[in-house]
């Protein structure tokens, strides 16, 4: 990469995570701040993405994203939507790491079984709720604690609309 390469994507690299601020500095903004920022954070995202630097491999990146902004602004219609994708990352990584170790299941019953036990792990987790104590108490049939699906609705409840 040529210097003149190298300071345009480190401008725009700058530019983005500036951006990237505002938008975080969006979601945590009152409804009528939010909605007096809207447009601006709309006008910035296509003043960011439809630069034509010279630059071919970074242009065309610039426009790849450019054709994305319906879906990279969600966030500007439902201030609640992450902006980024760690939650999932986080929630896969527990069973890439064991796929890793064991190196799979051996039948499609084991590959649905670990799924369904990844899964529950980590709801459990999402919900503060201990995943031996969840599991104990469905076993015993004691169901002294609620069901997950009940505490997933009440959790849902509590978030802002």
């Amino acid at each position: 990469m040529i210097p003149i390469h190298q300071q345009w994507r480190s401008q725009l690299l700058e530019d983005f995570w500036v951006y990237y601020y505002k938008l975080k500095n969006y979601r945590q903004s009152s409804p009528e701040q939010r909605q007096q920022q809207k447009l601006s954070l709309s006008e910035e995202f296509d003043r960011l993405f439809s630069q034509v630097t010279g630059y071919d491999d970074l242009d065309h990146r610039l426009n790849l994203t450019r054709q994305k902004k319906p879906y990279l602004l969600l966030v500007l219609k439902f201030p609640e939507v992450p902006l980024d994708n760690n939650e999932a990352e986080r929630a896969l990584r527990g069973y890439v790491v064991k796929r890793k170790i064991s190196n799979g299941t051996r039948t499609e019953v084991g590959t649905q079984a670990w799924e369904i036990f990844l899964a529950l792990v980590d709801t459990c987790r999402k919900l503060g709720v201990n995943f031996y104590q969840y599991i104990l108490d469905h076993i015993s049939q004691t169901f002294e604690m609620p069901a997950l699906a009940t505490l997933i609705v009440q959790k849902s409840q509590l978030c802002p609309p």
